[in-house]
């Protein structure tokens, strides 16, 4: 049965005057070198996508579902995601789309041209059943191939707005992420920066402070450089005034011992006279006899010897004068005893005596003496490890009682500690760090 043409397309006229013979096996070889090339274009995106090559075959829904699932965000984590990648591929979907898009216009085009050469082959050729079937059947056939093409067109366009979703959504999350991690970094920025002003703070202050302690020891080098030099001169002074003062003090004990000796030796010859006198008189008692006759010799005798024992008794007076004198005077020389001191005035002598080389200093105790490094010590000596009131010594007619005063070095009797002990003559006493002999010498008999 013939085929019956469709209206002919308006300006087709004058082109279908003279149209040679259509070649229907050569036109259908162009199709289908067309068709492999257009499937063959959508095997590209296979690595990135996962599509399969189109065919004649009907879509797989299983395959197009495992396909979704892998594009599925959800089923993905986020690091696996590859959205430079994903782009590119959407990109290039999206050319070959548009190619396909232009190849179908042109096939459309080529399809109507083969239409309007159908149908004037039909109208030149209407005897010629077996064109007419060729004809048919390669309508037939492009109808199917712009059918197929269409569903696959679909296919894409649905493919393409499925992976536009996904890419935006994996754009959303991307940008979500950014603003977190920025969140992040700007809070990290702010501790950062608050600390490190902090540490600057901090590392100011330190440097103020060490320049300031630098400055003090600078200052406390030079005070201690000045009182070193002051210390050095000063003890060189001392030390001269010391030694003249000790000179000074040797020379005068000197003289005073060689008046003490001369004093002594006058002293000793009166009592030698005054021995001679007790002989004359116990020698005047036994010339009994004699007595009476001489009793005008005797009587002169006896006038003379009581003038001779009033001379006598004056000079020992003087004697005793002089040597109190002396004992003063080597009493104000002693740097460490006072110029009142109050003398025992019963009993024999009790004195401590302080060696010093081959120098003795002779300290007379009267009843009450106080030893101490104050002014109101009766025996004062200055020195750091002598206390205020260190100790006092009780002179009684018998006994000499040395007691501490609470001291923080002690008092020491023949090196053993002690807070009260009676001193016997000969005892090494000991007050703070200065060593002392205690003696007892008899008073000088009238």
């Amino acid at each position: 049965m013939p085929m019956q043409p469709n209206e002919p397309v308006s300006g087709d006229n004058e082109s279908t005057a003279e149209l040679p013979v259509l070649d229907v096996e050569a036109y259908e070889a162009s199709l289908e070198e067309d068709h492999i090339a257009h499937t063959d274009t959508w095997v590209a995106p296979q690595s990135s996508l996962g599509f399969q090559p189109v065919d004649d075959q009907p879509v797989d829904d299983t395959a197009a579902t495992a396909r979704r699932g892998a594009l599925d965000p959800a089923a993905r984590t986020p690091a696996a995601v590859d959205l430079t990648g994903l782009s590119a591929t959407l990109r290039a979907v999206e050319d070959r789309l548009r190619q396909k898009g232009e190849r179908l216009v042109a096939l459309e085009r080529e399809l109507a041209a083969v239409r309007a050469d159908h149908i004037a082959a039909i109208a030149q050729s209407e005897g010629s059943a077996e064109q007419q079937a060729s004809l048919r059947a390669s309508l037939e056939t492009a109808d199917q191939d712009r059918s197929r093409l269409e569903r696959v067109l679909a296919e894409r366009d649905a493919r393409v707005t499925e992976l536009a979703a996904t890419l935006v959504q994996v754009e959303a999350e991307r940008e979500a992420a950014l603003i977190r991690v920025n969140c992040d970094l700007v809070l990290q920025r702010e501790q950062s920066d608050a600390r490190i002003q902090v540490l600057v703070t901090r590392s100011t202050e330190l440097e103020s402070e060490l320049e300031q302690l630098a400055s003090d020891h600078e200052a406390a080098g030079r005070r201690i450089r000045e009182l070193e030099a002051e210390m050095s001169t000063r003890y060189d002074e001392l030390e001269l005034q010391a030694t003249a003062r000790e000179n000074e003090y040797n020379a005068r004990l000197a003289e005073r011992d060689h008046d003490l000796s001369a004093a002594e030796e006058a002293l000793q010859r009166l009592e030698h006279e005054l021995s001679n006198k007790n002989v004359k008189l116990e020698e005047l008692a036994s010339s009994n006899d004699d007595w009476r006759s001489t009793i005008v010799e005797a009587q002169q005798a006896l006038s003379e010897r009581d003038q001779r024992i009033r001379q006598l008794e004056s000079e020992i007076a003087s004697t005793a004068t002089a040597f109190g004198k002396i004992q003063r005077s080597i009493e104000r020389l002693d740097p460490v005893a006072e110029d009142h001191v109050d003398a025992a005035v019963e009993g024999p002598q009790r004195m401590l005596i302080r060696t010093d080389g081959n120098t003795e200093f002779v300290h007379q105790l009267a009843r009450r003496t106080r030893i101490g490094r104050g002014p109101e010590s009766e025996l004062q000596i200055d020195a750091q490890y002598i206390s205020r009131t260190h100790a006092v010594i009780m002179a009684g007619p018998v006994h000499t009682t040395l007691e501490d005063l609470d001291s923080t070095n002690g008092v020491f009797v023949n090196g053993k500690r002690i807070a009260r002990q009676t001193l016997k003559d000969g005892d090494r006493v000991t007050i703070g760090r200065m060593h002392f002999r205690y003696a007892v010498r008899s008073s000088v008999s009238r």
